[in-house]
Parts: structure tokens; sequence; C-alpha cells
């Protein structure tokens, strides 16, 4: 088990010590759960600030979990937080993380705007962003996934 930093270590299969928060889930879609550090000890915030954002990933070895972490990619958000959960929301936008296109692989999906917290491209037009699972992070340009109009200027 990688070190943690903190006095309770991983005592939860997903959880958060102090500002540090963690899952447990197959990301990179070769059926073993993985251990996902997705923000830093010090200040909570995403691993490599919201420009260069990334989470640590420490694979499933078949008898354990690795104890040196791979930097798994994240597009940037364009707030303070970064990513810093693998689902959540900060200021207005929001998002999720699941396999949206059926490939076996967890994707990253943004459902509105960080301006308004409205569906992407309005009710008229909605999208939700979907940063593709790439085997090693997310893509870092976002495919538009189309919604039916639901007749609000909310969208979904």
């Amino acid at each position: 088990m990688p070190a943690l930093g903190t006095t309770e270590g991983y005592d939860q299969i997903a959880g958060y010590d102090g500002n540090t928060e963690w899952v447990t889930l197959d990301i990179d879609g070769d059926g073993k759960i993985d251990l996902v550090n997705t923000a830093t000890l010090a200040d909570g915030k995403v691993w490599g600030g919201d420009g260069a954002a990334y989470w640590k990933v420490y694979k499933n070895t078949g008898t354990g979990f690795a104890t040196t972490a791979t930097q798994w990619t994240l597009p940037a958000l364009g707030t303070t937080e970064g990513y810093d959960q693998i689902a959540g929301y900060d200021g207005n936008t929001e998002w999720v993380t699941l396999d949206i296109d059926g490939d076996g692989k967890i994707d990253l999906v943004n459902t509105a705007t960080l301006a308004d917290g409205k569906v992407w491209g309005g009710d008229g037009a909605a999208y939700w962003k979907v940063y593709k699972n790439t085997g090693t992070g997310f893509a870092t340009t976002a495919t538009q996934w189309t919604l039916p109009a639901l007749g609000t200027t909310e969208g979904y």
C-alpha cells in the first residue's frame, strides 16, 4: 500500500483525510480495481494545479497496489481546485466519471458550464463535454455528447 502521509492512511476504500481524497475503481479498463488519489494533502486541490492537472493512480498489481503512482492526465477545468474528485462540482461546473461510450474505460464527463452552471450549448443544442479515457489519462480535448432538448433553459 502506498504511503498517504496522514495518521489515518487509507482507512477506507474511498474517502478523504484532511485535504486529500481517494477512491478505488478500474480507471484504466484492465478489469482490476486501482487506487486513485485525486487531491493533494497540502491544500485539497488537484495534483499539478489546473494547468497541468493529474491524478495519482496506483495500479492494481494482482497482489496489491503499486507503491509508485502513475500520473493520470486531466483536462483543464478553469478553476483553482481543478478536478479534485472523481465526481463533483466547483463553482457552477459539474462532472462525473463513468463509461459513457461503453468501451470498458471510465470517461470524464463535464455536464455544466463554469460561467452559469447550465448545460453546454443551451437547451436548443445541448451537449455534455466528454473527455475520453486514453488508457493513460483523459483526453485534453472534449467530444460533444449530444443531448435531447429538455424544454428548460437549464437543460440537463
